[in-house]
């Protein structure tokens, strides 16, 4: 898996400062994606392609939507750097929030997104590893900023007013087509297709693992090199799935 380019400023706020790691994981264990109805008692859960709360439905209990998925692939990618690895110390606070992940992936989620397995191997090995991991925690925070972040906040604060009016123009005063047109361009953001850019670059099949060119038609996530093979498949994939399928089977692309 390939990882853009993070300039040496980004990583000590993002994993120090911000403590994006943790943050991540907190927003996955409280799931706030997901409202409960404390009279009926009934769930729903945050549509984020029609921007509504839907009821969730007994098939879909068990899918992971798009929301959930960004946060796991974000901590993945986070702790598959290098450099991240380098910075970030996992004390004991840190470690039993980890840990706590370990129940959430199951099977039925690593069918989902197949490389939070390797995640998950990860984690069974900071379970027995004794003590912090990582560098230890100093009272000193070096912050390295690159050089143009000086002159740019210059160039704001000798512009603001112009800027301020732009921005009230644009997002408080904006037509009602402008303001679509805007939020259109967000949710095209949360395109599920943008996970491809993490998944294996070589597709094997679910069921033999040979190289596949087919996936379910539906959730388009398992990949398969023939038909018999999804056949074969389909009683373990459909509660990740989430849909029934009278023929036992699902179409090809």
């Amino acid at each position: 898996m390939k990882f853009f380019r993070i300039e040496s400023s980004v990583i000590p706020r993002l994993v120090v400062s911000a403590d994006a790691p943790m943050l991540l994981t907190d927003i996955l264990l409280q799931k706030p994606w997901i409202c409960r109805n404390k009279n009926t008692g009934i769930e729903t859960i945050y549509n984020a392609d029609e921007q509504r709360w839907a009821e969730i439905e007994t098939g879909s209990r068990q899918l992971i939507g798009k929301i959930e998925g960004q946060a796991w692939l974000a901590l993945y990618q986070l702790f598959k750097h290098t450099r991240v690895i380098s910075t970030y110390e996992i004390h004991n606070y840190r470690k039993n929030q980890l840990m706590k992940l370990k129940s959430m992936l199951n099977e039925v989620t690593i069918d989902q997104i197949p490389v939070l397995g390797e995640f998950q191997r990860w984690l069974n090995e900071v379970a027995i590893t004794n003590g912090p991991i990582g560098p230890s925690k100093s009272g000193l925070i070096l912050e390295m900023l690159p050089p143009f972040r000086t002159n740019l906040e210059a160039e704001l604060k000798k512009n603001k007013s112009q800027i301020l009016k732009i921005q009230i123009s644009e997002h408080v005063n904006g037509s009602q087509e402008m303001m679509t047109e805007k939020a259109k361009r967000l949710a095209s953001t949360y395109d599920f297709e943008g996970f491809e850019a993490v998944l294996p670059k070589c597709a094997k099949c679910a069921t033999c693992g040979e190289p596949a060119t087919k996936r379910c038609g539906q959730c388009r996530n398992e990949w398969y090199c023939k038909r018999e093979c999804q056949v074969k498949h389909w009683p373990k994939h459909k509660v990740a799935c989430g849909l029934s399928c009278d023929d036992g089977g699902r179409d090809d692309e």
